[in-house]
């Protein structure tokens, strides 16, 4: 597509305006886009929204909605628009290096100390994310037409896994999402064996409990879901999913070493699934998986991808360097210094 050479128009608007051109995108949206995530930047210091509102920046026809956070790292002050930007329908490689340009140019206008921009981009602008949270693979599960159309959509040895464990699985699946921080102490011990198991680190427990008592205050229909699987009243499986609209995502997850082995984790998945398909859910993200981009998500691609013949692409985020020496340097000296921690 042909675009005119002039700059796109940035606009400052309101968070009404924000959720009503949310909902009005022909693009899927992510969960940290959605006016949600206000509430969970709430519980840490320090997120304040760059300008005051969320931006919006149009050109040709297309438009993208952001919002620009503050953020500190490795000594560097940068604005991270999560999830973002999100557009009214998926634009080329032309279009989005002309809002990267842009926005650089607005940002850098406004603010001079700010050292860096992180956005969400398939065009490989700047630079990979400096804390390599980044993927650029998932799998989403097509929910709709029913659970035999579902099944239909797996792989062959995920239909396998599903009815082995719907055969097998004699414990029962219950839906916890108002759990109390107690007995949520089971669930997160949990998390951190699968973590020390699976090579990743876990946050503090409270940090789960209040992600999920959070979201779980909000306005019907809730934004957030606990399921767990239990056998004799032991969790062996347990996820956390947040919802939007008619779009699921599988946020947290974990199982016990003898419930991976017994297939507790598919029975726990294929059951979220069908409470989503009779609550009119059409798609379940399972936000993410390994590739060259992130080896570091390897390990559940095993997992994961039997839930469907085919793939997502999805924009990774991408750094775009204001001021470039400062950036480079800085994170430069950072590895460094990892690197000689580690001998």
């Amino acid at each position: 597509m042909n675009h005119s050479e002039t700059q796109g128009t940035f606009t400052l608007i309101g968070r009404a305006e924000y959720a009503r051109r949310l909902r009005d995108t022909e693009c899927p949206v992510p969960f940290e886009a959605t006016p949600h995530w206000e509430k969970i930047d709430a519980l840490s210091s320090g997120r304040e929204l760059f300008g005051n509102s969320p931006l919006l920046w149009e050109k040709d026809g297309f438009s993208a909605l952001l919002q620009l956070k503050r953020y500190r790292i490795k000594h560097l002050n940068f604005l991270w628009s999560r999830g973002g930007p999100v557009w009214n329908r998926r634009p080329d490689s032309a279009l989005e290096w002309q809002l990267f340009s842009d926005l650089r140019k607005y940002v850098k206008q406004r603010d001079r100390k700010i050292d860096f921009l992180r956005i969400q981009s398939f065009c490989e602008i700047g630079e990979p994310d400096c804390q390599h949270l980044s993927y650029d693979s998932t799998v989403v599960i097509n929910l709709e037409d029913g659970p035999e159309a579902v099944k239909r959509r797996m792989k062959s040895r995920g239909r396998r896994d599903v009815n082995k464990a719907l055969r097998e699985c004699g414990g029962e699946c219950r839906e916890e999402t108002q759990i109390s921080c107690r007995d949520f102490a089971q669930p997160v011990a949990l998390l951190k064996d699968t973590a020390q198991r699976k090579g990743f680190s876990a946050k503090n427990g409270t940090f789960y409990f209040s992600f999920l008592q959070t979201l779980r205050n909000a306005e019907n229909p809730l934004p957030v879901r606990l399921f767990t699987y239990r056998e004799e009243g032991k969790v062996q499986a347990w996820a956390m999913f947040t919802v939007y609209g008619t779009q699921a995502y599988y946020y947290f997850a974990a199982s016990a070493r003898a419930g991976q082995k017994n297939l507790a984790a598919e029975r726990l998945l294929w059951h979220a699934c069908t409470v989503f398909m009779d609550e009119g859910i059409k798609t379940l993200d399972l936000m993410g998986i390994g590739s060259k981009l992130a080896p570091h998500l390897n390990t559940l691609n095993i997992f994961k991808t039997k839930f469907s013949t085919e793939t997502v692409s999805v924009p990774p985020y991408r750094d775009l360097p204001i001021r470039k020496r400062r950036y480079r340097l800085l994170n430069a000296l950072c590895s460094l210094k990892q690197k000689i921690t580690l001998r």
